[in-house]
């Protein structure tokens, strides 16, 4: 690439995301047998797939009276919405969800419960909104073309074509 086309990247830090993501938090959500919250998330870039991991904690209710904590982890897509300038996950999917207490038995059955949840709880909450307050964070607002996760960054190609 020459330095000219470098001139339109903008990247985001994972740190970034972190404090708007954390910053939205908790996260509720209810669904059929099951409520959940989720808090305290930690992003994880995963630049195979454009994706990003998330890894909260939980707090899951079912509606038989059961209540318990622990940890959920997620992956999804990234997606630009330009009505409002902002990122969400799309197509979470639960890679893994600890619950004390629970029994390995049930681990299976709330996996798929909560599974119904995330994805709602997730549609329209934003993780990282670009600010008018940024001279680039404006510019991209108008140019942004694609987008690429790298290690620690999301890479915003803006171009004025």
């Amino acid at each position: 690439m020459s330095l000219q086309a470098y001139a339109y990247d903008m990247r985001i830090t994972e740190a970034q995301l972190q404090e708007q993501l954390n910053a939205r938090m908790p996260w509720q959500q209810a669904k059929s047998f099951v409520n959940l919250t989720i808090n305290n998330a930690l992003v994880d870039l995963l630049p195979e797939g454009n994706r990003v991991r998330v890894t909260t904690d939980a707090k899951v209710m079912l509606s038989i009276g059961l209540q318990s904590s622990g940890t959920l982890v997620f992956e999804g897509d990234i997606r630009y919405k330009t009505e409002d300038h902002s990122f969400y996950i799309d197509n979470p999917v639960i890679i893994d969800m600890q619950v004390e207490g629970m029994s390995p038995q049930l681990k299976p059955q709330v996996i798929t419960l909560a599974q119904h949840s995330i994805e709602p709880a997730l549609k329209d909450r934003p993780v990282y909104t670009l600010s008018d307050s940024d001279a680039t964070q404006v510019m991209a607002k108008m140019m942004l073309k694609d987008l690429t996760i790298e290690k620690d960054e999301v890479i915003l190609t803006l171009s004025p074509f």
